[in-house]
């Protein structure tokens, strides 16, 4: 009877092994999410385990599952047993092997870690630890099933309980693994015990949580840390399971083995994630049974398919235009990718292909390096490729790069002059074309000059933020008063049509920085255009920003402050009306709408008819004098 009453305690303590039950009727599924990785992004992978109280799940399948992205539905690539995905286990055992172990409780131990790795795939890895007065690995992670059972056949009980060191070491050890899958299940009759341990009860519990590994924590005997276990357990999303004797070990452990055996790996499309951090819902349906569960995808750079660079390779001697094509090894396509050169943007695109022209004398000749920058949703990829110009003679040789301000200003000088001569021929006096010949060549010379952005034609979408996260309140300049909301999806700030936080001041760059909110800060990546490095010497960098802190951009300094959490987002302000004006003043300043092909232009493209001379009210001075009289 008391076996029966044992099996049946250690049934139950199976039960809660796979999370919280969908219900408690017989035949309820559940579901615990293990952990979630974006290591094969754009997708991400999910390892879930499943219970069901009414027997043997059957095999289950992509359609069975359903995953969501922060509330976005997301779709799912495939869902396989562990036991049949390349997804190996690397499970740490970890014994105690202290003097109150001695005997029976140790014996029966060992019979239940046979039993644990007799339930695992043979690719799948099991390393030994032990601790009483010290903590020792006595094997690394190995498939080799005589040399653990050599292993585990040798343990021999002595000393204290160094509980708290030893949870320490194998979060270390665990975490340095590099399995799809990883686990610790630890055992212990006691709680610590001898002061042997370096590692206080607070540290061992934050450096259980940081490992990213779940804790199965054991519990055999009387004289337990029943709270420290089950602490361990629940902050590693682990189980806190309990023997009534040494006997039971060996039906839990074995149980242990075929769930770690029984899991599944879910593969979805994470590409939409609208920032770097994000919730994941994962829901299974067995037969009409259902059973959900959610956790956290965190993203960052290691994550981000590898960039292929081609056109300039390392140490290239560049002497006149090269086509520089950016793509991944994966075929993954960026949302957006950004060539610089020696710290300044140059170019950027947001549709395929991804192709910049890359002409060597825009700088003159020497030492460049090409940075390439491209995003992947949330996180981005980079590659940066050191070379050299040194642009072929022509006609005197290259010319160092003007500001793109310098040669429209040529342009509006050229075109005035065409203006006066027009108006002057207007009144009478047609001027010599060995006066017009000049200017034309001027003119001319200075339009090849001009770089039209490549892609004219495309007309991409302003950038989002995604949910608002803090708010840039400007303390100084003309918008002063005004207040921008930022969120976790980075877009650039500036006074181009697209950004994501645009700033109506002509005197500021088409972009200025990337600004984003990670971690409760602000980050800022500022850009910096080869124009203002060959005046002023200065470069882009990053910046990183905590609420209340203030940046400048041009003559606006910024203040930056975070959303509390749950609070509605500000309604973004709109622009002032403009003043009333006097009727005839209207009718003065009234300009004619831009025809229909004009308008539609992409903002980043120099149109002739924006270099034109500008006139009073749309009024020529021959008009002004008409009306004076």
């Amino acid at each position: 009877m008391r076996v029966g009453i044992a099996l049946l305690a250690v049934a139950a303590a199976l039960c809660g092994v796979f999370g919280a039950p969908a219900a408690a009727q017989e035949g309820a599924l559940g579901l615990q999410v293990i952990s979630v990785s974006g290591d094969a992004f754009p997708y991400a992978k999910a390892v879930v385990a499943i219970e069901d109280q009414g027997g043997e799940t059957p095999p289950l399948g992509a359609e069975q599952f359903r995953v969501t992205v922060d509330g976005a539905p997301a779709p799912v690539q495939s869902a396989e047993l562990a036991s049949s995905d390349a997804a190996p286990l690397d499970a740490l055992v970890v014994f105690d092997t202290s003097g109150s172990m001695e005997g029976a409780p140790l014996a029966a131990a060992k019979a239940a870690a046979h039993a644990l790795i007799a339930e695992l795939g043979p690719q799948d890895r099991v390393a030994v630890m032990e601790f009483g007065d010290e903590v020792r690995l006595l094997q690394d992670y190995t498939a080799d099933r005589a040399a653990l059972a050599v292993t585990i056949d040798g343990l021999v009980a002595a000393g204290n309980t160094a509980l708290y060191q030893a949870t320490a070491d194998a979060a270390a050890r665990a975490a340095a693994s590099t399995a799809a899958r990883r686990v610790v299940v630890l055992l212990s009759d006691g709680a610590d015990f001898g002061g042997r341990s370096r590692a206080t009860r607070e540290e061992a519990t934050t450096a259980a949580a940081n490992s990213g590994v779940p804790f199965f924590t054991i519990a055999q005997g009387t004289d337990l840390d029943r709270p420290y276990l089950e602490s361990i357990a629940g902050i590693t999303r682990g189980r806190f399971l309990e023997a009534p004797s040494p006997g039971d070990l060996e039906a839990l452990y074995a149980g242990i083995g075929r769930l770690l055996r029984s899991q599944y790996v879910v593969l979805f499309d994470a590409s939409g994630a609208p920032a770097s951090d994000v919730t994941v819902e994962i829901s299974v349906d067995a037969g009409g049974r259902t059973a959900s569960a959610a956790s956290a995808l965190h993203l960052d750079a290691a994550f981000a398919p590898q960039l292929i660079v081609e056109g300039i390779a390392p140490g290239d001697s560049v002497a006149a235009e090269r086509e520089v094509r950016v793509t991944t090894e994966t075929g993954v396509a960026p949302t957006r990718v950004r060539w610089y050169v020696d710290g300044a943007q140059v170019f950027e695109s947001v549709a395929a292909p991804f192709v910049y022209r890359y002409d060597p004398r825009e700088a003159g000749a020497g030492a460049r390096t090409m940075r390439v920058e491209a995003d992947f949703g949330p996180i981005m990829a980079e590659r940066a490729i050191e070379f050299s110009a040194a642009p072929a003679a022509s006609g005197g040789g290259g010319f160092p790069l003007a500001p793109i301000a310098a040669v429209a200003a040529v342009l509006v000088i050229g075109a005035a002059g065409a203006w006066w001569f027009v108006n002057r021929r207007r009144k009478g006096g047609a001027p010599a074309a060995e006066h017009l010949a000049p200017l034309t060549e001027q003119m001319k010379a200075a339009a090849r000059r001009v770089v039209i952005p490549q892609h004219a034609t495309e007309t991409p979408e302003a950038e989002a933020i995604g949910e608002p996260m803090g708010v840039l309140i400007s303390r100084s300049g003309s918008d002063i008063g005004r207040e921008y909301l930022v969120g976790g999806r980075p877009v650039s700030i500036g006074f181009g049509a697209l950004c994501g936080v645009r700033v109506d001041d002509p005197e500021l760059a088409t972009e200025e920085a990337r600004i984003w909110v990670r971690g409760g800060n602000l980050l800022v990546h500022r850009m910096t255009r080869l124009s203002v490095i060959a005046a002023n010497g200065v470069s882009g960098g990053w910046v990183i920003l905590e609420p209340g802190d203030t940046f400048d951009i041009g003559a606006h300094r910024f203040e930056f402050k975070l959303l509390p959490a749950g609070a509605p987002a500000p309604e973004a302000e709109a622009a002032p009306e403009p003043a009333a004006v006097p009727k005839r003043e209207r009718k003065r300043k009234k300009r004619p709408e831009a025809p229909p092909a004009v308008a539609e232009l992409p903002s980043n493209v120099i149109r002739m008819a924006d270099l034109m001379p500008k006139t009073d009210g749309g009024f020529t001075r021959e008009d002004r004098e008409q009306e004076a009289s």
